[in-house]
Formats: structure tokens, C-alpha cells, sequence
């Protein structure tokens, strides 16, 4: 069993907060204060103004104040006093940051042959932590991989296994046109949604469905991204296959569209197999279940139904977007994968299950070998192994909670019943970052990114 490598640098994680206030980006105020503290700071501030609005007046020239500690701002917040009263206010801006943030990219790779340092990575996570809170606190729990642990490898096999386990096999004529139904009652009109489900194979498959013109008027993205590739041509209101020479052929069927389908994803079965190579480090982000998010039940009384889970995934998705943000602003390569987690999120909830156990192991014996260490490492080591037990066992409530459905139990039933027995925790996001290639020509710049103009964007009311 090797042991976990961040347990020699237990102390950079344990002391993080100490980082130098200036560093921060101005985007947010102060959490954790209390509103007492928060009223006196503010009284503390109107003096200075006051006194500085005097000085001011006197000398015939602007005086600033400093209100960053005193605003409850963690920023460089900066106050302008005139002489003749005035105020004006700004945050001092890092410009490392801003400057990032100006870089809208997305780079699918990064250089993989420089490491990123764990005084890198902490700064990193400690800019995410300005991601909005929940129910009075931060709701996010993370894991960090490092290259070169095992389950680098095994998180992209177990994704491409349930890619061609579940996803493939499913796509089929008669499976897409169900499914395309129930999303919109205008797919194949002249067919209701039951008669399709009830219908027969052998009926079904006199109807021979795969050669229909595909209705692609009914998946504008999906056309739009046919016609971007050239693989279709569009002419009076019908889509053809686009031929080697640049003519049409054959009108573009629900064949076609299935076996563009099945590429695709095929497709991404490969790029599942590529978490292990892409980033030298690999985040999961973990979203907490709240008593909160029930609040639907009281809904539901009055007809109003809403999904098993939402805003535990909204919240996931700003803190993922906060950890993209600060991976701009410090000149990182990063990049964001949301939907490979749910094609088997079970699986991976049971890796990670299996990580933080092992994991456990190794912090138990650190502990029992490490009798002559000083005792505030062991009691950050006593703290890590309370976290890891947390996230472990709200990973198991909430691996049970998912599996509800499978045993036709309601999932708001089984995570009430989790919630009783603890912390309840579900995989939301994946985040890989590292340093971007060293020659611009390797970098592969996202086609999609900034390709609209501001003039097709913006919609200008004036007055």
C-alpha cells in the first residue's frame, strides 16, 4: 500500500488560510463575520471618512482610506474622500487575475511533463472557496489525484465500460424515436407516444422508420453541427448527405443520424480512456445534501413536483466555475467534465469509496508509527482522518440513496433516512488543471469559444 503523498505536506493544507489577503480576488465580502463585528467595523469606517472628509476639506486635496479590513472586504478596497465631501470607492484589482480572466479558452490538454505544485494547487482551491455558500456554509467536498495514482486509470475505464455497457447498446431506431417523442409530441405527428410503445416489433418494423428523413428541423443543434462539419447539405427545407466531390447524396435518414449517434459516443468512450494523460491533476467535486433541498416535499402536497435533485448540482456548478475562473486568472490549464459522472456515477462512488478507505489506512498508521512526532501533526492527522471517515461515509448514504430507484423505492424517501444516519455526499463534477503547453502551436484552442461577435450577442434596449 504507498503512501498517500499528501500526508508529508499535511501542514501546507492544515496552514493555507494564511495566504496573503492581497492575493484574493475582490468578488466577495467576508463570509464568517459576525454581525456584530461587521457593525463596529462599519462605525470604525465612518470615523476614518469623517476624519479624512476634514483633512480633505483643509489641505484642498483627495485623502484615501484604506476599508478593506473595516468594509469587510478581503480586497484592496479603496476610498477617495474630496475636498469638498465627496466619496468615490474602488477595488484595487490583481491584475494577474483579471488579466486571466480575459482569456476565454478552454484547453483540453496541459503539459504534462510539469508538474503543478501543491502551493499552486492549494492557492488554486482557495480562490474556489469564493464559490457561493449554502445554507450558511460551504457545501463542496473534494478529492484531489494526482498523475500517476492508480485510479487516474481506472475513473476513465470505468466511465468508457458504462458508455459501451449502457449507452451504445441502447441506441437503436425504435429507442431514439420513443425518447424523442416524449421530449416533443411534434416528432412523427402522425404517431401518438403509446401507440409507438405499445406497438409490436413486427409492426414496428414494417413501418422500416430507418429510412425516414431524419427530422433534424426538430434537433436544430444537431444540424447546425452536421452543416458546420460538412457532412450534410441543406436544400429546400431537406438535408442530404454531403458526398467526397461536394455533392448531395442520399437524403439524410434516422439511419444516418443513429450511426452519427453511435460515432459520437464511441467517440467519447475514447476520450473517457484519456483522464489518466491529459492534466497533471484531476479534482472531484462532491455536492452535500442539505434537509434544505426536502423542502419539495411541503411542494409536492400542493401538486407542485420537482425534480430528486437539483440545486445541489447548481451549487456544484459554481464552485466548479469558480475553480475554472481562478485556473484562468493564475495562468492554469483547466478544464471542466460534468457529463461522463452520471453514466456511472455508482461505479465511481464506489472507487472513491475504496480510495478514501485506503487512504484511512494509511493516515491509522502514520498515526500508530509516528509516536515521536510533535503533537500538532498529530492532531492535523487526527483531523484528516475525521474529514476522510465524513466523506466516506456520506458517500456510502449517498450511494445507497441513488440506488433507491433501482429497488422502486422513492429517491427523497432513502435520502431522508440517509440524512438521519449522517452527512450525505454525491459525486457532482470532474476538474483536470495543470500548466498549459509550453509552445503556442500545441495548444488546442476550443472551436467553439468566442466564435460569436458581440454584435450577434447582444440585444440593446437603450432607454
Amino acid at each position: 500500500m504507498s503512501k498517500p503523498e499528501l500526508i508529508s505536506d499535511i501542514e501546507k493544507i492544515h496552514f493555507i488560510s494564511s495566504i496573503n489577503e492581497k492575493e484574493r480576488p475582490p468578488i466577495s465580502p467576508v463570509p464568517t463575520e459576525t454581525r456584530e463585528l461587521a457593525r463596529n467595523q462599519l462605525t470604525e469606517l465612518k470615523k476614518r471618512l469623517e476624519k479624512a472628509a476634514v483633512k480633505a476639506k483643509a489641505g484642498e486635496e483627495a485623502i484615501e482610506v484604506d476599508g478593506s479590513k473595516l468594509g469587510g472586504v478581503l480586497s484592496g478596497d479603496v476610498w477617495t474622500v474630496k475636498p469638498n465631501g465627496d466619496l468615490d470607492r474602488y477595488f484595487e484589482p490583481n491584475e494577474g487575475l483579471l488579466d486571466g480572466l480575459l482569456q476565454r479558452r478552454t484547453e483540453r490538454v496541459a503539459d504534462t511533463n510539469r508538474p503543478l505544485e501543491l502551493d499552486m494547487l492549494l492557492k488554486l482551491l482557495s480562490y474556489a472557496q469564493w464559490a457561493p455558500n449554502a445554507t450558511n456554509e460551504q457545501p463542496t467536498r473534494i478529492m484531489v489525484y494526482k498523475s500517476g495514482h492508480s485510479s487516474m486509470d481506472k475513473i476513465g475505464e470505468v466511465m468508457h465500460k458504462a458508455l459501451y455497457d449502457r449507452i451504445v447498446p441502447n441506441i437503436s431506431i425504435r429507442n431514439y424515436i420513443v425518447e424523442k417523442k416524449r421530449e416533443s409530441p411534434n416528432f412523427l405527428p402522425e404517431f401518438s407516444l403509446q401507440e409507438l410503445i405499445d406497438m409490436s416489433e413486427e409492426k414496428f418494423a414494417s413501418f422500416h422508420f430507418e429510412e425516414y428523413p431524419a427530422p433534424l428541423h426538430e434537433l436544430p443543434q444537431t444540424a447546425a453541427k452536421l452543416l458546420e462539419r460538412n457532412k450534410v447539405i441543406y436544400n429546400k427545407g431537406h438535408y442530404f448527405l454531403r458526398q467526397n466531390d461536394g455533392s448531395s447524396g442520399d437524403e439524410f435518414s434516422i439511419k444516418h443520424l443513429l450511426r452519427n449517434d453511435i460515432t459520437f459516443a464511441k467517440g467519447m468512450g475514447t476520450f473517457f480512456l484519456k483522464f489518466k494523460n491529459t492534466h497533471p491533476y484531476l479534482i472531484v467535486v462532491f455536492r452535500k445534501w442539505h434537509y434544505t433541498s426536502l423542502m419539495t416535499e411541503t411542494l409536492n402536497k400542493y401538486g407542485i413536483y420537482l425534480p430528486d435533485v437539483g440545486e445541489e448540482f447548481i451549487d456544484a456548478g459554481f464552485y466548479t466555475d469558480h475553480l475554472a475562473l481562478a485556473a484562468r486568472g493564475l495562468g492554469l490549464s483547466g478544464v471542466v467534465k460534468t457529463g461522463p459522472m452520471d453514466l456511472a456515477k455508482d461505479e465511481l462512488t464506489a472507487l472513491f469509496i475504496s480510495d478514501l478507505d485506503e487512504r484511512l489506512a494509511c493516515l491509522e498508521k502514520e498515526l500508530k508509527a509516528g509516536e515521536n512526532q510533535p503533537q500538532v501533526r498529530v492532531e492535523m492527522i487526527h483531523k484528516e482522518v475525521h474529514k476522510t471517515k465524513l466523506l466516506r461515509d456520506g458517500l456510502k448514504y449517498g450511494l445507497e440513496a441513488m440506488r433507491s430507484k433501482d429497488l422502486n423505492r422513492p429517491m427523497r424517501e432513502a435520502l431522508l433516512v440517509a440524512l438521519k444516519r449522517g452527512e450525505v455526499y454525491v459525486p457532482a463534477t470532474f476538474f483536470q488543471v495543470g500548466y498549459p503547453l509550453p509552445n503556442i502551436d500545441e495548444r488546442v484552442r476550443d472551436p467553439r469559444q468566442g466564435k460569436d461577435p458581440l454584435q450577434e450577442m447582444i440585444v440593446y434596449m437603450g432607454q
